[in-house]
């Protein structure tokens, strides 16, 4: 499975260049792109969060004698992530850019952080754990695609 990790390593910067991408047009008074920009990060941050904790974090788990720490603190990153973009999302329908500053710096930073644990810790550590159902995770990322709707409880409410 680890190599084959990388186009996750590949989202990350994905998600930051979008971050970024919105920033820039918020800062230019470009509201109408920055909420396209916004809602396009939304969406692959639901596709990611749920290719996490629908198939990768419960393989990892599903595994005798493994540890739960850092699946939980991975879930934790991602609940916060979903609250900084509720306040993003509050600040780019009031046009409020002092607010989508305030917002955007802490969202930057975790997720800076949280891909650095993927990256750096979780997904080597899940590479080696699941080497031997590869093709079984490989099979349920498939049949992710398929299936709706999420089941990992999390609220998007904005």
């Amino acid at each position: 499975m680890s190599e084959n990790a990388s186009w996750l390593y590949h989202e990350h910067l994905d998600l930051e260049e979008l971050i970024d991408d919105c920033a820039t047009a918020v800062r230019r008074g470009d509201w109408e792109t920055a909420a396209r920009l916004f809602g396009r990060l939304v969406g692959r941050l639901k596709g990611h969060m749920r290719i996490e904790e629908e198939v990768i974090f419960p393989a990892y788990e599903g595994v005798a004698g493994t540890a739960r720490e850092p699946t939980a603190s991975l879930r934790n990153d991602h609940d916060a992530m979903v609250r900084w973009c509720r306040d993003l999302h509050y600040s780019l329908q009031a046009r409020n850019e002092a607010a989508f500053a305030g917002a955007l710096k802490p969202l930057r930073d975790l997720l800076a952080h949280h891909d650095e644990k993927e990256e750096q810790v979780f997904l080597p550590m899940a590479g080696y754990i699941l080497r031997d159902r590869r093709q079984e995770v490989l099979d349920r990322l498939k049949e992710l695609g398929l299936r709706q709707p999420p089941t990992t409880g999390r609220v998007w409410d904005f």
